[in-house]
């Protein structure tokens, strides 16, 4: 394309507002230093609040005895225990003192909840909706979600700063 006297051509254009001097330098650093900081907060926002902590079945007899960790830990044991409590008559076996399942102990899905360990996180969204178990494809559904999100609104708003 040729340029009429009218018309400028880029490099003078920048002649005439000037290099890249210390204003535009300060402006730059101004506005990209908050947005580097927040932005990767925001976009792994997601990955934390679907994170699954572990967790096991939520068994009232057995938080209200508070048990030795041993009686807890060959509660939870087994395989399943994420999502699986062995079916006994818990109020029972805890006055045993003993920490001994039998083995031919059959096994229930969890029907009262679930505890989560809050050691890493005090509450995800896994863990105050209980999306574990049977309902743990909801985590897969909400990042599938933000990133349709993200990819519609990254179309949407490019067209929309092209305007």
């Amino acid at each position: 394309m040729v340029a009429t006297k009218n018309q400028l051509e880029f490099e003078d254009l920048l002649e005439e507002i000037g290099e890249f001097g210390s204003f535009q330098k300060n402006m730059l650093v101004i506005f990209l230093a908050p947005v580097s900081i927040a932005l990767p907060v925001l976009v792994m926002n997601i990955l934390f609040l679907v994170n699954t902590p572990d967790h096991h079945c939520y068994i009232p007899e057995v938080v209200s005895n508070n048990p030795t960790f041993d009686v807890q830990k060959s509660l939870f044991s087994h395989d399943k225990a994420a999502c699986y409590m062995y079916d006994l008559n818990y109020t029972e076996w805890l006055k045993t003192n003993s920490s001994y399942v039998p083995t031919n102990t059959s096994l229930l899905p969890c029907n009262k909840g679930w505890e989560y360990d809050t050691a890493h996180f005090e509450e995800t969204a896994t863990s105050k909706w209980n999306m574990v178990c049977g309902d743990s494809h909801y985590t897969n559904l909400a990042l599938t979600l933000t990133n349709i999100g993200s990819a519609v609104g990254t179309f949407i708003y490019g067209v929309l700063g092209d305007e």
